[in-house]
């Protein structure tokens, strides 16, 4: 592992699961580099940008929360029409969030941002797990 890492714990139900880990190995070209979010554990490195996309199937008003790693409870940072201005963890941008799907970026990530972002749409659920690595 890499000096300077941080690595997050996977939220476990019952029964055993796989848990799939896109890990981006090259070193980036620059710290704005944006990486799209495809599966619920990324692995990325200081600086990066990081593309976070949920859809649903019917009109739906999206809501986004975040938890630090250490961290016990969540922070709604979009609350269905737009991006909490309080929140100030990491700079944040909304593309496109209408009833069917909506995208937040988390920009210039720093290791102590390593975290869970949880998209709720309705009744359901989606997490990412966001690990921030050292250069």
């Amino acid at each position: 592992m890499r000096e300077n890492a941080t690595t997050a714990t996977v939220f476990q139900y019952e029964g055993t699961a796989t848990v799939e880990t896109t890990q981006y190995e090259s070193t980036p070209t620059s710290d704005d580099e944006t990486i799209d979010a495809r599966d619920p554990n990324v692995v990325v490195y200081e600086g990066n940008n990081v593309k976070l996309d949920c859809s649903s199937p019917v009109d739906t008003q999206f809501r986004w929360s975040y938890r630090p790693l250490e961290g016990s409870s969540s922070t709604i940072i979009h609350n269905g029409k737009r991006l909490y201005d309080g929140f100030n963890q990491f700079r944040l941008s909304s593309t496109s969030c209408g009833f069917r799907q909506c995208r937040i970026t988390a920009r210039n990530l720093r290791i102590s941002d390593a975290g869970f972002f949880t998209c709720i749409k309705r009744n359901v659920y989606k997490y990412w797990s966001i690990t921030v690595l050292g250069k």
